[in-house]
C-alpha cells in the first residue's frame, strides 16, 4: 500500500469550534459540514444531502450515520455489516465498540420473485 496514496478526513477543533476537513494526495484541502470517501462520496452524500440539518441532535445524527452505512453496505459485495462509530468532542474521542448493523433480506420480490424458470429468469 503506498501511504501518499490516501484520502483522509480529519476531525476535532479549532479555536474552540468544531472541524471536520479533507485532503487528499494531491494536497486538495478544504473543511465542510459533512464528509464522505470512497465509496461513500457516491453513495451517501446524497442521502446525508437530503436528511442532514445543522441543528441534529446525536441520536438523528447516529441514525444517519447507520443508514448510510447500511446502504453501503448492501451495494458492497466484499464488505461486512460491523462498523464502528467515532465521536469528537471537546473532551476528546470516543470510539464504540464495534456493532453489526441491521439487515433486511426478506423483501417480497426476494421471497416470491415476479418470474421464474419457466419463464427463462426474467423479471
Amino acid at each position: 500500500m503506498n501511504p501518499l496514496w490516501n484520502t483522509l478526513l480529519v476531525a476535532g477543533f479549532t479555536d474552540g469550534q468544531p472541524t471536520l476537513g479533507y485532503v487528499d494526495l494531491r494536497g486538495t484541502a478544504f473543511f465542510e459540514d459533512f464528509l464522505a470517501t470512497g465509496f461513500g462520496a457516491h453513495m451517501a452524500l446524497p442521502i446525508i444531502r437530503d436528511r442532514w440539518r445543522a441543528d441534529m441532535d446525536e441520536a438523528a445524527a447516529r441514525t444517519l450515520l447507520e443508514d448510510c452505512m447500511r446502504v453501503l453496505w448492501y451495494r458492497d459485495c466484499r464488505a461486512l455489516n460491523k462498523i464502528q462509530i467515532a465521536k469528537v468532542t471537546a473532551g476528546g474521542v470516543a470510539v464504540s465498540e464495534p456493532f453489526t448493523t441491521t439487515a433486511k433480506w426478506d423483501f417480497q420480490l426476494f421471497v416470491t420473485p415476479k418470474a421464474g424458470a419457466d419463464t427463462g429468469g426474467s423479471w
